[in-house]
């Protein structure tokens, strides 16, 4: 048993060292046969290793080489789906398998087409640019033409046209640039289409063109309005000779013991609770501030209000684009703004619902003849007027309850015939000063006679 264990030992030695077993060497064999035996198990143990490590070696080589080429097939796979002429190859012919050279080919004629499209985009876009460039030079020469003719005509101050009128002025200019438009401009491509619009701007929209283009559409479009006018204003005469010929019928029979029934409109309206207390707080109060005769004169004042807003709210329900809508709208708006009522920032139909009596009480001549100083107080400025002695412009006024005009607020003053504004002296100053006068020459008469 130890000599068995001392044998493994000897060849596991030996094939650890690399080496064979030397007999001689060997002071623990003393057998030729132990010895013989040692060297022939050291080298088949060599020999056995060696070629287990040959295997693997081989084994690893073969794989490599096996996946290089998988990775190869895969990316000659990839390119021919990429390469858009292997796609239409192999629907057209499924069969058929290309070689490495013709899918090699292919993909560089296939970069080099790329490279082409790439060239030409780019000096598209490069075209592109340089019209573009163009263009934006164009508007800002137009712009500036623009600017220096709105330079020239500094007094010129703009009206409201509207939206319908704006229409027809753009359809009518449209139809007439598009008569030159149309035989000019090419569109059988891109290219062509530039090149043409561009020519057909230079020749026929330039801005002399254009003026009287202008001009001519403007003046067939009010030569239309006047002859609509015109129409309406005969047929206006015809209603009115109509109604005058009416009323002439019927005043004979609504003569009674020769008096003509007048027909009059409703000035004011009462209010349908008489005895509530926030309304006549709010009404005593609207009637000592502005000095208000009355509470009619209030009435009155809220009568006209009401039937504004009653006008302003009908024409709310209309369309923003109703013909009615924008010129009727746009004459209550410019009415309430030369009143003063309005702000010019304000001219919509929302802000008339808003509207209370003091704005309407503001622009009583009553109201501005005080606020403007010429009177004591808001009562003595009622006095003033009733008396004669304000004038708006030209005009003397003598109702206080006038509503002044925006424009006309920087016009009154005291009348020229009025004692205050340098004219004849009043009344009781005239007695007082000949009665003065004649006392003086009444006193040396009874002097002269006591005297004699």
């Amino acid at each position: 048993m130890s000599e068995d264990g001392e044998l493994r030992y000897s060849i596991s030695r030996c094939s650890s060292a690399g080496s064979l077993h030397n007999i001689t060497s060997s002071a623990n064999n003393s057998d030729d046969e132990d010895s013989d035996l040692g060297v022939g198990a050291g080298s088949s143990a060599t020999g056995g290793s060696n070629n287990s490590l040959k295997d693997k070696r081989r084994e690893a080589h073969t794989q490599a080489e096996q996946k290089r080429r998988d990775s190869i097939k895969k990316g000659y796979d990839a390119l021919q789906e990429l390469v858009p002429m292997f796609t239409s190859s192999s629907e057209s012919t499924p069969s058929c398998k290309l070689s490495k050279a013709t899918v090699l080919q292919k993909s560089i004629d296939y970069m080099q087409f790329l490279q082409n499209c790439k060239k030409k985009q780019e000096d598209e876009l490069n075209e592109l640019n340089k019209k573009s460039v163009a263009m934006t030079i164009l508007k800002l020469n137009y712009e500036t033409i623009v600017a220096a003719h709105h330079s020239q005509r500094p007094g010129n101050t703009t009206r409201q046209v509207s939206d319908d009128m704006k229409f027809q002025v753009f359809r009518a200019v449209m139809d007439s640039l598009y008569q030159t438009f149309e035989p000019s401009v090419i569109t059988s491509n891109f290219t062509e289409i530039s090149g043409s619009v561009i020519s057909w701007l230079e020749e026929h929209c330039k801005p002399q063109i254009l003026r009287e283009i202008m001009c001519a559409v403007l003046q067939q479009l009010q030569e239309h309005e006047a002859g609509i006018q015109l129409q309406e204003a005969m047929e206006q005469d015809d209603l009115d000779m109509q109604h005058k010929m009416e009323s002439e019928s019927a005043v004979g029979a609504k003569m009674v013991n020769h008096r003509i029934a007048h027909v009059q409109s409703k000035r004011y309206a009462t209010p349908r609770r008489p005895f509530e207390k926030a309304r006549l707080d709010q009404e005593l109060r609207l009637v000592g501030e502005f000095g208000l005769r009355n509470k009619r004169e209030l009435w009155i004042v809220k009568m006209l209000l009401a039937k504004i807003r009653k006008a302003a709210r009908e024409l709310l329900t209309l369309d923003e684009k109703d013909s009615r809508r924008l010129f009727q709208g746009n004459a209550l708006l410019r009415r309430l703004v030369r009143m003063g009522v309005l702000e010019e920032n304000r001219m919509k139909l929302d802000y008339v619902l808003g509207l209370k009596p003091e704005d309407f009480l503001e622009r009583r001549l009553q109201t501005q003849v005080f606020k403007l100083g010429l009177a004591k107080s808001i009562h003595h400025s009622r006095v003033l007027i009733r008396q004669g002695h304000i004038r708006v412009r030209k005009q003397l006024v003598n109702v206080p309850s006038f509503i002044v005009r925006l424009d006309s607020r920087k016009h009154i003053n005291f009348s020229l015939r009025s004692p205050y504004g340098g004219g004849r002296p009043g009344r009781v100053k005239r007695m007082n000063a000949r009665k003065k006068a004649d006392g003086g020459g009444g006193g040396g008469d009874d002097d002269d006679e006591g005297g004699d």
